[in-house]
Formats: C-alpha cells, sequence, structure tokens
C-alpha cells in the first residue's frame, strides 16, 4: 500500500511532532498545519488524503474548520477524523453537522486509528469513483482502546 497523506492541525509545535512519530509506522505520511488558515490553505494545496482535527485547540475553531473544509469544492471530499481529551454529550451531533466522520476519544489505539484513517480513504476513493458522495453520514468514534461504536446521520 502507497502511504497516505494526512494533514494534522494542531497548535502545539510538541504534538505535531509526537503525530509524525505516532504515525510514521503505519505508512502514514503527516504534513502539518499549525492554524486554521494554514490547515485551510494547504489541505487545498496539498490533497492530503485525510485531514486529523484537535478539538482542543487553543483558538476552538475545529468544527468550524472542518465544515469550511466541507465547503470548499477542492477539500469537501477528504475524510475528516478529529481527537480530544474532553468528550461531551454533543460531540457526535456536532461532528455529524461539521462533516466530521470519526471521533477519537485520548487515550486511543494508534493502531486502530492508523486502521480507520485507512478504511475512510479507501471508502472516500470508493465513493467519488461511483459518483456518489465521497463521504459517509456517520461518526466512528473510539474511546480509550474499548471499541469501535457507530453514530448514525
Amino acid at each position: 500500500m502507497d502511504e497516505l497523506k494526512v494533514l494534522v492541525a494542531d497548535d502545539d509545535a510538541d504534538a505535531l511532532g509526537r503525530w509524525e512519530r505516532l504515525l510514521q509506522p503505519y505508512k502514514l505520511s503527516v504534513i502539518t498545519a499549525t492554524t486554521g488558515t494554514e490547515l485551510i490553505k494547504v489541505a487545498s494545496v496539498k490533497q492530503p488524503d485525510a485531514v486529523v482535527l484537535d478539538l482542543d485547540i487553543a483558538d476552538d475553531r475545529a468544527f468550524e474548520l472542518a465544515q469550511q473544509l466541507r465547503g470548499r469544492g477542492q477539500t469537501q471530499h477528504i475524510p475528516v477524523v478529529a481527537v480530544t481529551a474532553r468528550p461531551h454529550s454533543t460531540l457526535v451531533q456536532r461532528a455529524l453537522q461539521y462533516g466530521i466522520q470519526a471521533i477519537f476519544i485520548k487515550p486511543y489505539d494508534p493502531g486502530a486509528f492508523a486502521n480507520e484513517i485507512a478504511r475512510l480513504c479507501g471508502v472516500a476513493a470508493a465513493r467519488r469513483v461511483s459518483g456518489r458522495n465521497p463521504l459517509p453520514q456517520y461518526v466512528i468514534v473510539q474511546t480509550s482502546m474499548s471499541g469501535r461504536q457507530q453514530a448514525a446521520g
């Protein structure tokens, strides 16, 4: 399998380094962005296979950024995966509303995370080829290595 390009948005430079070390063994090539503006620009130009958003970013704009990715023709097909250390009762609802396909609650299993990225990229590619909406309308929630839950949209 070719390496998948994953754009990771996080406002913490140390965290971006951890993302690279975490995903590299799974053949996921990491591209980084530290601001929302940079995320949108890099996603448009580099066309990553997936975007990872930290919902805990300092400016608290992650959902808005996911919505911006959905609203742009050149990025609307890119799966968006969110990570957070602060789950809340409206998390899945908001993820569906803003176009996020998966949420991982920290801490999570890196292998499961990498597998979900690869699965979503495959689903998006297959749906684009068939002319259907490239992104599934559900959210996968992975909680502390305990398993996977699906919430329909």
